[in-house]
């Protein structure tokens, strides 16, 4: 799991040869953004065959320097910038497919708890879904895992319009 500052992505196929290429992939894309430059490593996880993500199991890439408690539109900004950049990086592993091998899944845990599945999303989508995701309440309920009541507030709108990462 995440750390507070850390955002968590974690990318499954169905074998790990492929778990290893698209996550070391996604990192060289992701350490290609000018924001996130120095802020992305690889984890060394990789999980064990037959445990989640099928025969392959999943690479771990964190995105530090997240800064929770600070305020919403900062870190929602921020987390919209790394969705908005993982959701372009998918969908141009999808549009770029030409071999029958299956595009990965690509989740972000947040440290609050919370997680999002990106795979699928369009770039817009990514951004808006992670900086939703950074909104929600950080600290653990009585239960134990963070959990959304659906009373967070929405990340702040920037004028002018969309900028963020390449397409």
């Amino acid at each position: 799991m995440a750390t507070r500052d850390e955002l968590l992505l974690s990318v499954t196929a169905p074998t790990e040869s492929q778990v290893k290429a698209e996550s070391g992939d996604l990192l060289d894309w992701l350490s290609g953004e000018p924001e996130l430059r120095g802020r992305v490593r690889p984890t060394d996880a990789v999980a064990e065959e037959g445990t989640m993500g099928g025969d392959g199991g999943f690479g771990q890439i964190v995105v530090e320097g997240l800064v929770q408690g600070t305020l919403g539109p900062t870190l929602a900004a921020f987390l919209g910038y790394v969705g908005h950049s993982v959701g372009s990086w998918w969908n141009q592993r999808r549009g770029s497919s030409s071999t029958a091998a299956p595009v990965p899944t690509v989740s972000a845990t947040l440290g609050n708890g919370v997680t999002v599945v990106i795979s699928g999303l369009t770039p817009a989508e990514a951004a808006t879904a992670l900086a939703l995701a950074g909104a929600a309440d950080p600290e653990p309920a009585a239960g134990g895992a963070a959990e959304d009541d659906g009373g967070g507030s929405a990340p702040a709108t920037q004028e002018g319009g969309e900028t963020g990462p390449r397409t």
